[in-house]
C-alpha cells in the first residue's frame, strides 16, 4: 500500500473485518470509527431510510368504532334477555303455568 493510492476492495475489507474482531475483543476505538458521533451518524442515517408512518387516523373515526362496539353489545345482550324469555316461556308452556297476558 502506497500513500495517496486509494485502497483496494480487499484491504478495505480486511481493516473492517479487523476492526469487528477487535471489536468483539473488547479493544473499541472510541477515538476513531467507533467514535459516539460516527456511530451517532451511522444511526440517523438508517432511520433516514426508514419509510414515512402513516399518520394516525383522527379521533372522530377512533369514537365512531367505539360507539359501534357499544351498540353491537347493547344488540347482544337485548338479544340473550330476549332469548332467556322465550325460552322461560317455552318451558311455562310445557308445564302449564304460563301466565297468559
Amino acid at each position: 500500500m502506497t500513500l495517496g493510492e486509494p485502497r483496494s476492495s480487499e484491504q478495505i475489507a480486511l481493516e473492517e473485518h479487523m476492526r469487528k474482531q477487535s471489536w468483539e475483543q473488547g479493544q473499541i476505538d472510541y477515538m476513531g470509527r467507533d467514535s459516539f458521533d460516527n456511530i451517532w451518524k451511522k444511526i440517523c442515517e438508517t432511520l433516514a431510510l426508514a419509510p414515512p408512518r402513516l399518520p394516525s387516523p383522527p379521533k372522530e373515526i377512533r369514537k365512531s368504532v367505539k360507539n359501534k362496539i357499544d351498540e353491537t353489545d347493547e344488540f347482544i345482550k337485548s338479544a340473550e334477555t330476549t332469548q332467556f324469555i322465550k325460552s322461560t316461556n317455552e318451558v311455562d308452556k310445557r308445564t302449564g303455568t304460563e301466565d297468559s297476558n
